[in-house]
């Protein structure tokens, strides 16, 4: 139980980092 839970977490913070980085990268292109 106690891994999946991280295994979760873990995949929870890469899609919300890939989100971010999606969102950094549309307003860069947007500013150029």
């Amino acid at each position: 139980m106690k891994i999946k839970l991280e295994e979760r977490l873990a995949r929870n913070q890469q899609s919300r980092l890939i989100k971010s980085w999606l969102q950094i990268k549309g307003r860069f292109l947007v500013i150029c």
